[in-house]
């Protein structure tokens, strides 16, 4: 899983410098107990198109705690992550993201979930 993540990472820098792609979109990426999510950051706005009002409305995609195979910071960047998740058909998709605070923390926060995730289990089983 490891060294998926960081080829995929690697991969997705490599792209972004030859495509000098530098300024990348921002979204809020919240972990819960039973998820993590990614949602557009709301903005205010002088156009005429309605903004998002609610956070469903903002949520872009959701992946379930019970999906999620592996994940971890890059090797060399603590500000590069990435994760695997399982879909429907078991088929394994590395997700890699940016981040503006250090990586660490948010698979620390992604490990603390999956842990309290997994005592919630065990207390519903028995």
């Amino acid at each position: 899983g490891n060294e998926y993540i960081n080829e995929t990472i690697r991969q997705v820098m490599a792209q972004r410098a030859q495509e000098n792609v530098f300024k990348l979109n921002e979204y809020n990426f919240i972990v819960n107990m039973d998820s993590l999510n990614l949602f557009k950051i709301s903005k205010v706005s002088n156009s005429n198109e309605p903004e998002p009002s609610t956070q469903e409305d903002l949520l872009l995609v959701q992946f379930d705690l019970a999906d999620l195979a592996y994940w971890s910071t890059h090797k060399e960047n603590e500000r590069l992550f990435g994760f695997i998740i399982r879909d429907k058909n078991f088929k394994f998709f590395c997700h890699v993201f940016e981040s503006d605070v250090n990586a660490n923390d948010i698979c620390e926060s992604i490990t603390k979930a999956t842990q309290v995730a997994y005592q919630i289990l065990v207390v519903e089983i028995n």
